[in-house]
C-alpha cells in the first residue's frame, strides 16, 4: 500500500490527495487526516472501470458525504498521473453517490468543471454541532456546478 501524497492547491483551499492509498478502515483514514492537520483530505481507490475511482474525503472530525475542492484537486493529480493531454473526464464514487468531473490542462496547471448533481439540503429543524441553524427560506438552485483552476 502507498502512503504518498499530493498537495492540493487553490485559491479558496488547501488538500491532501492520497492517490492510491486503497480502501483502508474508517478510524485509519480519520486518523491519516488528523495526523497531517489538513482541513480536509481525499483517499483513492482505483476500479476496473477506466477514469473511475472510489472516494472517500474527511475533515479533522469524521468522513465527508461530499466536498467539491478536494475532488476537483485528486481529479486534477490523476489527469497529471495519466500524462494525458486534453480534456479528460473522471468519475467519483463516493460512498453516497457517483459525480463527474472534467479536468483539461491549462498553461498555469489544471483546470476542473465538477458537475455535483443536484444539490442536498439539511432538515432546516437540525442543528449543526450543537448550534440550531438560522431560520431562513430554502434558496433554489438547480445543478451547480463548481470551477477551480489547480
Amino acid at each position: 500500500m502507498s502512503t504518498s501524497s499530493v498537495n492540493c492547491h487553490s485559491a479558496a483551499t488547501a488538500c491532501r490527495c492520497f492517490p492510491t492509498l486503497g480502501a483502508s478502515v474508517l478510524s485509519r483514514l480519520l486518523r491519516i487526516t488528523q495526523e497531517m492537520r489538513h482541513f480536509e483530505a481525499i483517499f483513492l481507490e482505483p476500479t476496473d472501470q477506466p477514469g473511475t475511482v472510489r472516494a472517500r474525503i474527511f475533515d479533522l472530525f469524521d468522513e465527508l458525504p461530499f466536498a467539491g475542492h478536494p475532488i476537483i484537486g485528486a481529479a486534477a493529480v490523476l489527469h497529471e498521473q495519466s500524462g494525458l493531454g486534453g480534456a479528460q473526464r473522471w468519475k467519483f464514487q463516493l460512498p453516497s453517490k457517483t459525480v463527474e468531473i472534467t479536468t483539461d490542462v491549462t498553461a498555469g496547471g489544471y483546470s476542473g468543471v465538477l458537475d455535483q448533481g443536484v444539490p442536498e439540503f439539511l432538515d432546516w429543524s437540525t442543528t449543526v454541532r450543537g448550534s440550531p441553524l438560522p431560520s431562513i427560506s430554502r434558496p433554489r438552485i438547480s445543478r451547480p456546478t463548481c470551477r477551480s483552476r489547480w
